[in-house]
């Protein structure tokens, strides 16, 4: 990239994005319940146990969207898991173009959550339903980031750093006064590679907290099967 190009550093509200997306389940849950007459039945045990599945797969998505940039390969990609702070994810550590990073944030929610919600509909399957409205209000990270992107000049790139809640956009305009709620411009200045893109090698990173709260999870799956 040019010499002029600098550097913006986001940060995500988890905290807040946790909440909004607890509101856009309920709103989500209103309009299915009563919009369309639904009524969700046939949801067991069983059913809870593949919501863990179904956000894993979200982030799968994430890393096939990834990987439709010809100039991406799983070698830049890791995926984590920070449940203590509500969030998988799977990140990208080579800059990528708009269009590449607006194509890897949709995926999840449309293969997963807009089209499997109208699957659901047709089909009547409540269990399908109740998992594409939970991926729905899940990606409200996604669509605020894509908005974000899609507000940004042309020629930027996208890149994440080593923190699984921020990100870096690099561009040659100033494009500090495109804000959005529940992210922050924590710091920025010109760009040079060496400072901004990690040298990690890891593939997957799962927190310790993550495994206690899986291990927990399964437990009580397990109770639940039995009694």
């Amino acid at each position: 990239m040019d010499k002029k190009t600098k550097y913006y550093k986001y940060q995500m509200n988890t905290l807040a994005l946790n909440i909004l997306a607890i509101i856009v389940f309920i709103l989500l849950d209103i309009l299915v319940s009563y919009t369309f007459n639904w009524h969700f039945e046939d949801i067991n045990e069983f059913h809870f146990l593949l919501i863990i599945l179904w956000f894993i797969i979200h982030e799968l998505l994430h890393y096939v969207g990834f990987l439709t940039d010809k100039n991406v390969s799983p070698k830049n990609l890791l995926l984590g898991m920070r449940i203590e702070v509500g969030i998988l994810y799977c990140m990208c550590k080579k800059p990528i173009c708009k269009k590449s990073i607006l194509v890897a944030l949709i995926f999840p929610l449309f293969f997963i959550g807009i089209l499997t919600m109208a699957i659901a509909y047709i089909i009547k399957s409540s269990p399908l339903m109740l998992l594409s409205m939970i991926n729905i209000s899940g990606a409200v990270g996604d669509i605020i980031m894509s908005i974000q992107m899609i507000k940004m000049p042309k020629n930027i790139k996208y890149v994440d750093g080593d923190d699984s809640t921020g990100y870096y956009i690099l561009s040659e305009k100033d494009v500090s006064s495109i804000k959005l709620p529940f992210v922050k411009l924590n710091d920025s200045g010109l760009y040079e590679p060496d400072k901004i893109l990690s040298k990690d090698t890891k593939k997957v990173i799962i927190t310790k907290k993550s495994y206690i709260f899986l291990a927990v999870y399964l437990i009580i799956f397990i109770l639940l099967m039995f009694l």
